[in-house]
């Protein structure tokens, strides 16, 4: 068993007794980050004492028997560790990292994982829009961008701001916004050392000075 492999098990089995961490699903999506895996490979395992790997193994292996048998994660990806209840959905998952596309786009050259993700891209050239707002004549074609819109009529705005009252209807939404407070500034100027926290900015300043 390769020290990678050992580490991811490990973390995984701490994230699963998430007692121990008060940022559990931060190091999920660690673990399943495929940017963390030269971390992953340079990490002294030597960091964490052996008795803790044990207790909270064990701990992890009893939460996992008092489950139904139904909701048990017996199927579990060689590569990232993330687990599912049943071996298609293993099947589909994998296809992530071997980047297999067998869903191909009738229309274009575009290539897809799953035949949902290639159903909504066909509908870009069909003009097909299924899902339909129950309060007003909107109509759309994926069922998430419905559920946004209606938050208009709603008002719901489950995305919120860990640091004010902000809160808005989007993920994306929140992102911008939090960049107020982080600081960051990940829109950069081709041209000059011009930086800022939203893309449409960067246009603006690109099209007032560069555009010659």
């Amino acid at each position: 068993m390769n020290n990678n492999y050992i580490f991811k098990l490990t973390l995984w089995t701490m994230i699963s007794c998430s007692a121990f961490f008060n940022n559990a699903m931060d190091l999920k999506k660690i673990i399943n980050d495929p940017k963390s895996q030269t971390e992953m490979m340079n990490f002294d395992l030597s960091l964490i004492p052996a008795e803790f790997i044990v207790q909270t193994a064990q701990q992890h292996t009893q939460s996992i028997s008092t489950l139904p048998s139904t909701n048990r994660k017996l199927y579990q990806c060689s590569i990232c560790l993330k687990a599912f209840t049943r071996s298609d959905n293993l099947k589909r998952h994998e296809k992530i990292h071997t980047c297999d596309k067998p869903y191909k786009c009738q229309y274009c050259d575009h290539a897809f994982t799953r035949s949902g993700n290639l159903k909504r891209h066909e509908r870009i050239h069909t003009g097909d829009k299924p899902y339909k707002c129950q309060y007003c004549g909107y109509a759309c074609a994926d069922p998430s961008t419905l559920k946004t819109h209606e938050r208009i009529h709603t008002g719901d705005k489950p995305y919120k701001c860990q640091d004010c009252d902000y809160a808005c209807t989007t993920s994306g939404d929140l992102k911008k916004h939090e960049r107020i407070h982080t600081g960051d500034k990940p829109y950069k100027c081709q041209y000059c050392d011009y930086a800022c926290a939203r893309s449409d900015n960067l246009k603006k300043h690109i099209k007032a000075n560069h555009n010659n």
